[in-house]
């Protein structure tokens, strides 16, 4: 019996470059939350070179800072997790904080969960609405004495 031993060569290929967002928009951007909860989808077109995009988070701080709500975006609605668009849902509360609600912070991650991330004045930069305003409207009962 023969052994025969071939050396192969194979570059290993690092997935260095992060995750990153191209576009993201919601809708509605305007919801009351007065009678039941609402839901906002969200919509971003992620892209990865390598590894492919696993999801990415937005915060979504309410106007008194006090609450942070973080949708995901985890489904591939179009093309492919190296470049694709995906959605997903935001439950927003019955009775939470009326108000601006904003966006500071985005996170993509890769499936090897290599992290991009882009703040506030980046999105506004980029012209991505950051801005989703509550309405809670309370029914105010007045009682009326009759003399």
């Amino acid at each position: 019996m023969t052994l025969i031993f071939i050396k192969a060569s194979a570059q290993a290929t690092n997935d260095a470059e992060l995750p990153n967002m191209l576009a993201m928009n919601f809708a509605p951007t305007v919801v009351n939350v007065s009678n039941s909860a609402q839901y906002v989808t969200f919509t971003a077109v992620l892209t990865d070179n390598l590894s492919g995009v696993q999801h990415a988070s937005f915060y979504l701080t309410s106007p008194s800072g006090q609450t942070t709500l973080t949708p995901s975006v985890y489904n591939l609605i179009s093309s492919s997790v190296l470049s694709g668009t995906f959605q997903g849902v935001l439950e927003m509360p019955q009775y939470s904080k009326a108000g601006d609600w904003l966006i500071h912070n985005v996170y993509m991650y890769d499936r090897l969960n290599n992290a991009g991330h882009l703040d506030e004045a980046q999105l506004r930069a980029m012209s991505i609405p950051i801005t989703l305003t509550v309405i809670t409207q309370y029914a105010v009962f007045l009682s009326i004495v009759l003399r």
